[in-house]
């Protein structure tokens, strides 16, 4: 019930370096829980766990999406 999703489209050498990074920065700015790829030999890649309700899934997924947007140029 894990997803690994690659957000090195989103990582930038003057922003957000690294999937800790990106995932700090979501925990932070849309209060939403990922774990970074770096703690499996992944980087950038975060972790999202699948194992709750549509509604908190599309929630979550609204706000990662706002997230990732405020990173694209």
């Amino acid at each position: 019930f894990y997803l690994f999703p690659d957000v090195s489209d989103f990582l930038s050498p003057n922003g957000v370096r690294t999937s800790l990074d990106f995932a700090d920065g979501l925990l932070r700015d849309e209060h939403v829980v990922t774990t970074a790829g770096e703690a499996f030999d992944a980087p950038g890649y975060v972790r999202l766990s699948y194992a709750n309700s549509m509604e908190r899934l599309r929630e979550g997924a609204t706000r990662l999406i706002r997230f990732a947007r405020t990173l694209t140029p």
